[in-house]
């Protein structure tokens, strides 16, 4: 989303919210081990 204030200047903002749940699995000492991993991220921008 932008808007331009004159020709060469342009004001943007953006809202971004991303959340990613997911499993993996590796080994640790010979032994098998299952983990869970959760990213949650907010963001927030302003160009201007």
């Amino acid at each position: 989303m932008g808007h331009m204030l004159t020709e060469n200047v342009m004001v943007n903002a953006q809202v971004r919210y991303i959340d990613i749940d997911t499993t993996g699995a590796t080994n640790f000492d010979g032994a098998k081990v299952n983990v869970d991993v959760d990213v949650d991220m907010v963001g927030l921008g302003y160009k201007f």
